[in-house]
């Protein structure tokens, strides 16, 4: 009987999670069942869950998108490698588990527009710190914003100067530090992504690399893992590397 209860308890469960990946993930039927298993999986999905809906009411009212379009053209930026694109908090957990994050490590999202990915490191684990570096200052002010919300919606988790926002080029910032770093690469053209992985050439043995799109093809680093994932946009390959000397 006891067997009985926990299949069904456990039934019920996977569910809840289909229902609520359905109406809170914007993804093909088959990857919302292959995200409800792997959360089904996890010992805190309950808690995954919960944290998932209060972060979507974190942006409920942002626009991120509109918001990137309108610097763009106050700027005059017309480049490529400003086209928006953003994390799914369910997604983005399943990518941060690649890497393992250890309790006070730091992470790094180069080019973190409004904060998702930096406020989802934050929820989900034990980082001394997330920084985001953007150079648009309009999304960055966002980002900014909405630590008064953070705190509010996740006070358990705030700690004052624990998520850091810099309004830089990423090119220009310090990463001496990091331990785990996000880089979204998709829009990212050829000269760019050269000068980035010159940067990334002289961090220390073993920060990991959470690359979207490109590759490291540098012999200081070794490719942990290759998979695809969901953002806004769609299915994008995911590569993780480990840098090693």
């Amino acid at each position: 009987m006891n067997h009985l209860i926990f299949l069904l308890a456990i039934i019920s469960l996977t569910i809840l999670i289909v229902i609520w990946l359905k109406n809170h993930l914007h993804t093909s039927s088959q990857e919302k069942s292959e995200l409800a298993i792997w959360l089904s999986q996890q010992a805190n999905q309950q808690q995954m869950i919960q944290n998932a809906i209060q972060f979507s009411t974190l942006y409920q009212s942002i626009n991120s998108q509109a918001i990137s379009v309108q610097e763009r053209k106050r700027l005059n930026r017309d480049d490529d490698v400003f086209i928006y694109g953003e994390i799914d908090f369910i997604s983005f957990a399943k990518i941060l588990a690649l890497v393992s994050p250890k309790s006070g490590e730091i992470f790094y999202d180069l080019g973190s527009g409004a904060g998702k990915a930096v406020y989802a490191a934050a929820i989900l684990y034990d980082f001394s710190k997330t920084v985001g570096v953007e150079l648009l200052p309009g999304l960055h002010d966002v980002a900014q914003s909405l630590c008064d919300t953070f705190q509010k919606l996740f006070q358990s988790l705030f700690v004052k100067d624990r998520i850091v926002f810099i309004n830089a080029d990423i090119l220009h910032v310090d990463l001496s530090i990091a331990n785990v770093i996000f880089i979204n690469a998709t829009c990212f053209n050829y000269t760019l992504w050269q000068k980035i992985l010159s940067k990334i050439a002289n961090l220390k043995i073993g920060t990991r690399v959470i690359v979207v799109s490109k590759k490291v093809n540098h012999s200081a680093y070794q490719l942990i893992s290759e998979s695809f994932e969901w953002m806004s946009w769609g299915l994008s390959v995911v590569r993780v590397y480990q840098k090693i000397s």
